[in-house]
């Protein structure tokens, strides 16, 4: 999976937008009915690009059109600082896979690993997964259908892709008013 492309300015920590999606009914009495549709908040991750650069902007737009083809393949956001992040998705269980990807690089080994909110033990390797990110593996496989997160300290590597239907245009607009591009963390 690529990752996002390294910038000649470096930028600063992103905003992180959390959206939840909640269906809400109102009943006859008054009263509201709300069904949570999402288990974790969809993230707009808003990356600051401040002092616009035509190489950088030219380099997003290269990325965004032929490698990522719009909004088509996702990548990875690689944050270069290091911080604390707890409960994080790392997937869900099927009783068979025991390793599971941790949207982080370089962690620490104060990793805590949950299982339907349970802490379970697991080992930890640093950089073994896909694209350096960290992984962690269960002795047993977690049950089908159960929530795996993880807390760590690392740099937070999320998966994410664009906003579809960005030009050139729009790309340059969006830096150039608002210093800044939005991505939308996905999961798989």
């Amino acid at each position: 999976m690529a990752l996002f492309p390294t910038l000649s300015h470096t930028h600063s920590y992103p905003k992180v937008e959390e959206n939840w999606n909640t269906i809400i009914s109102d009943m006859q009495s008054g009263k509201e009915n709300r069904t949570q549709v999402w288990a974790f908040p969809k993230r707009t991750i808003s990356v600051n690009l401040p002092g616009h650069i035509y190489a950088d902007l030219k380099l997003i737009r290269d990325f965004y059109n032929n490698t990522c083809k719009g909004a088509r393949y996702t990548f990875r956001f690689k944050y270069d600082q290091s911080r604390a992040y707890a409960k994080e998705y790392a997937g869900l269980g099927d009783s068979t896979t025991k390793t599971f990807t941790i949207p982080s690089i370089d962690a620490s080994s104060n990793i805590t690993a949950y299982v339907n909110d349970v802490v379970t033990g697991t080992s930890f390797g640093d950089g073994t997964g896909s694209d350096g990110l960290d992984q962690m593996t269960f002795a047993s496989a977690p049950a089908n259908g159960s929530v795996v997160t993880v807390s760590f300290t690392g740099k937070w590597t999320p998966q994410v892709r664009f906003p579809d239907k960005l030009s050139w245009q729009q790309i340059t607009s969006l830096v150039s008013l608002t210093e800044q591009i939005s991505l939308i963390e996905v999961r798989d």
